[in-house]
C-alpha cells in the first residue's frame, strides 16, 4: 500500500492523500476511486481518524481512495475567487477528479461524506457524471408518518413512565418558580443558540435528483445513525413512494451508532458495510454482467 501526499487545484492550494490499492487485481482500472469528503470543518483524517482507517481498508480490498481537504479546511488554503461556498465545494471535488484523472488515469469515482460531506457528495454526483456512486452518512433525511408514530410509541410514551424523566421535569419547574420568586431574569436560550448551517433540501427536488441518478445507473448507499432524525430502516425509501429505486439505493440503519463513530466497534461495522457495498456494486455486479 502506498500513500502519496498531493497538492492540486489552482495554485496547488488544495491538499490530499492518495491511497493506492494493495491488491493489484486485473479489473482494478474499472473500479472507481473513493473520494472522502470533509465532515463539517474536520480535516481529511475524519472524526476519530475514520477516513484514514477507511482508506487503508479500502486499499486492502482493491480500491484506491483520495481523502482531501476542500478549500479553507485543514491543510487546504482558502479560495481567492468570489464563488459562493456551495459552488466552491463542488469545484474542489471536480478539481480533485481532474487531478487524479491526469496523474493516475483514474476515470470513475465514488464520493463519500458524513453530514455536510454527504450533502456535498450528493451535489457532486449530480454535477459530474464521472461519479458513479455516493455514500452518504447521516445525510438527507425526510420524516414520514411512520417516523412520527415511532417517536410517540417508542420515545414519548415510554418517557412518561420513567421516574428519572419526571424528576428532571419537576426539578426544572422548581428552578423556574424559584427564579420567578427571586425576580431574576430567565435566559433567552433562543438568542444564544448557534444555528445549524446545513438544511435539508426540498423533498420533491431531491426526488427528481434521485431519478436522475437512477437514469444514469449511479448508486447510493445511505447510512443513518440513531443520533439522526431517523428511526427505522426504510424511512428514506418510504419518503419517496413515487420512485422505484431497485438496486440503485441501499439503506443501512445503525441505530446504536453515534454520528461521528467514537466507538471502535461502530467504526468497524461501518467500514465492513461500506466495503461490502463497494465490492457488491462495483466488482461482483461487473463480473455478473
Amino acid at each position: 500500500m502506498r500513500e502519496i501526499a498531493c497538492d492540486f487545484g489552482t495554485e496547488s492550494a488544495l491538499v490530499g492523500v492518495y491511497t493506492d490499492a494493495k491488491k493489484l487485481n486485473k479489473d482494478l482500472t474499472r473500479r472507481p476511486v473513493v473520494l472522502l469528503l470533509n465532515s463539517g470543518l474536520l480535516p481529511n483524517v475524519g472524526p476519530y481518524r475514520l477516513y484514514v482507517r477507511l482508506a487503508r481498508h479500502f486499499s486492502s480490498i482493491g480500491f484506491k481512495s483520495f481523502r482531501f481537504d476542500i478549500s479553507g479546511i485543514g491543510d487546504s488554503e482558502r479560495r481567492s475567487d468570489s464563488l459562493a461556498r456551495d459552488k466552491q465545494q463542488i469545484e474542489d471535488v471536480k478539481a480533485a477528479m481532474d487531478y487524479l484523472q491526469s496523474r493516475f488515469n483514474d476515470q470513475k469515482f465514488v464520493v463519500m461524506g458524513i453530514c455536510t460531506g454527504a450533502d456535498n457528495a450528493h451535489r457532486a454526483m449530480l454535477a459530474d457524471t464521472r461519479i458513479v456512486g455516493a455514500v452518504g452518512i447521516d445525510g438527507y433525511y425526510f420524516k414520514t408518518p411512520r417516523y412520527y408514530v415511532n417517536e410517540v410509541v417508542h420515545r414519548k410514551i415510554p418517557q412518561l413512565f420513567k421516574k428519572r424523566a419526571w424528576k428532571s421535569r419537576l426539578s426544572n419547574i422548581s428552578e423556574y418558580v424559584d427564579k420567578i420568586r427571586k425576580k431574576t431574569s430567565i435566559p433567552n436560550f433562543e438568542s444564544i443558540t448557534i444555528p445549524f448551517r446545513w438544511t435539508v433540501p426540498d423533498r420533491k427536488r431531491t426526488a427528481l435528483e434521485y431519478q436522475t441518478f437512477i437514469d444514469r445507473d449511479a448508486s447510493n448507499l445511505c447510512i443513518f445513525t440513531g443520533s439522526w432524525p431517523y428511526n427505522y430502516k426504510d424511512q428514506h425509501v418510504d419518503a419517496f413512494p413515487e420512485i422505484t429505486f431497485g438496486d440503485n439505493i441501499q439503506i443501512l440503519y445503525l441505530e446504536d451508532a453515534d454520528h461521528v463513530f467514537p466507538l471502535s466497534q461502530d467504526r468497524q461495522l461501518l467500514t465492513d458495510s461500506i466495503s461490502t457495498w463497494l465490492v457488491d456494486r462495483f466488482v461482483a455486479s461487473a463480473n455478473r454482467s
